[in-house]
């Protein structure tokens, strides 16, 4: 196998890998509240962007 064919078949299967993840997330989505994953989603954003710009007294 050469290099042209490796490097077809490594971005097949890394595409494959990404589908594969992608329908696990929307798998994990599918049973929760969409108002209540994105909340909590810009609550956990907000903390973490809060404490990396907390100057303190």
């Amino acid at each position: 196998m050469n290099v042209w064919s490796r490097w077809i078949v490594r971005r097949q299967r890394k595409a494959h890998e990404r589908y594969l993840q992608e329908r696990e997330r929307q798998k994990a989505l599918e049973g929760q509240d969409v108002e209540e994953a994105m909340r909590r989603t810009a609550q956990s954003s907000a903390t973490a962007q809060q404490g990396q710009y907390w100057q303190g007294p």
